[in-house]
């Protein structure tokens, strides 16, 4: 367990619960504006954001060779061994990491990568 996504998270729910208290003490949401709420937006939705970077990742690199697939069927003399190569490899060494990552969330275990 990561401490600081620990607090981070507290501090978050606390400043949620103060606000409630707040509205339900004064019976109004007066002095709670747009621009709070679009903040409390913006905060819960980048805390949580690193969930999908690593499948973000994947699906970029697999895209990006499906890029590549159709720009060799389409453009004249389009031939780059080295990118697509160094590219394919980088995406097997992401599905690998992914296949791990999955499967450690699915059984609800700690990330364990083989040595």
């Amino acid at each position: 367990m990561n401490i600081f996504r620990l607090a981070g998270d507290m501090t978050h729910l606390a400043s949620v619960l103060v606000l409630l208290l707040k509205i339900h003490t004064i019976k109004s949401c007066s002095g709670v504006s747009l621009k709070t709420q679009e903040l409390y937006a913006l905060v819960f939705a980048t805390r949580y954001l690193d969930i999908f970077t690593d499948f973000v990742s994947l699906a970029y690199r697999g895209l990006y060779i499906l890029n590549w697939v159709y720009r060799y069927f389409t453009e004249p003399h389009y031939v780059h061994w080295i990118p697509w190569i160094s590219g394919l490899v980088q995406t097997l060494l992401y599905a690998d990491f992914f296949y791990y990552y999955f499967d450690s969330w699915k059984n609800n275990k700690n990330l364990r990568l083989p040595a």
